[in-house]
């Protein structure tokens, strides 16, 4: 009898994380598509510039009112194309 316990509450709980699995699918299946990368009708003005940069200029910044300031007088300028990583 203890063997068959076990055996049945060991299935009713793989049954309930299948039907936890189906859920998430069915889920996932309904959520709204993202928009494209790129909408073809859609095109910037002939002025808008081809490449863009960065710059920052003595700037200040905290993560909100009445804290301390967390970056002082921060001066960096990012090319296009270039690559650029944090380790504040």
């Amino acid at each position: 009898i203890t063997h068959s316990l076990n055996w049945l509450v060991r299935m009713a709980s793989d049954i309930e994380t299948n039907i936890v699995s189906v859920e998430r699918v069915n889920e996932y299946s309904q959520l709204e598509s993202e928009a494209p990368w790129e909408k073809p009708d859609v095109k910037p003005p002939p002025h808008w510039p081809t490449q863009g940069g960065i710059q920052f200029i003595d700037l200040s910044t905290r993560y909100r009112g009445g804290l301390d300031l967390v970056l002082k007088n921060i001066t960096i300028d990012v090319q296009p194309g270039e690559k650029v990583g944090d380790y504040f």
